[in-house]
């Protein structure tokens, strides 16, 4: 169980920068569909 917690912070880390990277006013559709694979992908890790 803490491990879940590490990954998840890290995880937290990495999206974070990502979208700091590559959030722009005309990317909402991409970043939306970056962020739902990775829940979809973290959710399968859970499961």
């Amino acid at each position: 169980m803490h491990h879940d917690i590490d990954v998840a912070r890290w995880l937290e880390q990495v999206i974070g920068g990502w979208l700091g990277y590559y959030a722009v006013p005309t990317s909402g559709r991409s970043l939306n569909s970056f962020i739902h694979s990775i829940k979809a992908m973290w959710l399968d890790l859970l499961a």
